[in-house]
C-alpha cells in the first residue's frame, strides 16, 4: 500500500479579540466576566460585539430585505472546492483582472491581494483594494456563489452606495470578508466557512482551508 497523504489545513481566520479593528461606528469586542472558576467553579462572559467583525460572512439580507439570513444560508455553498486567486492590481479588482481567471469551473473564489499584509497587521485605512462594481457584476454574470476578500470590506469605506455588496447580496452572492490569506499560496483548496447559526444578517465564521 502506497503512503497515504496528509491533509494540510490552515486556518484562514482572524482572532476577535478587544484589538481586532472593526468598521466606522461598528462596535467593538467586549467581554464581561459574570462568573469565575475562584468564585462560582466556572467561567461565565456576557460578549458584546457587531456581528460583522473579525473574519465574518455576508449574507444577502446585509443589503436585501428580502434576502436570506446566516441561518438560512445553503451548506452547499459555504463548503467545497475554492479558487484562491492573486490579484497584482493594487487598487482594485476589476474585470480586467478577472478576464484571466477559469470562472466557468470556479463557484468559490477568494482573493488574495496586498490587503493580505494590511489586515494581518490588524490596520484599517481607506488604502486598500476593493472590488469594482462592474467586477462584482462580472463575477455574478459568470455564476459565482461565493466571493472572499482579504479585507474588513469589499467596497472603499467612503462609498456610502457599497455597490459590489449591492450586486452579491441582490444575486444571492455570499461574501467573505477579512480572511487571512497572507501565507496562503494561489491555487485550489477545499474551503470550510461555517458562521455562528444566528437569524442575523451577518455572522463570524471559522474559515479554514484544506488541500
Amino acid at each position: 500500500m502506497g503512503a497515504s497523504r496528509m491533509t494540510e489545513i490552515i486556518d484562514i481566520s482572524l482572532d476577535i479579540t478587544e484589538d481586532t479593528v472593526v468598521m466606522p461606528e461598528n462596535p467593538e469586542f467586549d467581554k464581561e466576566r459574570l462568573a469565575s472558576i475562584g468564585k462560582e467553579g466556572y467561567e461565565l462572559y456576557k460578549i458584546c460585539m457587531s456581528n460583522h467583525i473579525g473574519t465574518h460572512i455576508d449574507a444577502p439580507a446585509h443589503f436585501v430585505s428580502e434576502g436570506a439570513l446566516i441561518n438560512q444560508l445553503d451548506l452547499d455553498t459555504l463548503m467545497g472546492k475554492a479558487l484562491v486567486v492573486e490579484i497584482k492590481d493594487e487598487h482594485k479588482i476589476s474585470v480586467d483582472e478577472l478576464k484571466r481567471v477559469n470562472l466557468k469551473d470556479n463557484i468559490r473564489l477568494l482573493f488574495k491581494t496586498r490587503n493580505s499584509e494590511l489586515i494581518a497587521e490588524n490596520k484599517l485605512t481607506k488604502d486598500f483594494v476593493y472590488i469594482e462594481e462592474q467586477a462584482a457584476g462580472h463575477l455574478v454574470k459568470n455564476g459565482v456563489k461565493l466571493i472572499g476578500l482579504d479585507y474588513f470590506t469589499i467596497d472603499r469605506i467612503e462609498d456610502q452606495d457599497k455597490p459590489a455588496h449591492k450586486e452579491f447580496a441582490g444575486n444571492g452572492v455570499v461574501v467573505i470578508e477579512g480572511v487571512n490569506l497572507l501565507n496562503v499560496e494561489p491555487g485550489e483548496y477545499e474551503l470550510v466557512a461555517l458562521p455562528i447559526k444566528i437569524n442575523a444578517d451577518g455572522a463570524p465564521a471559522r474559515v479554514i482551508l484544506r488541500r
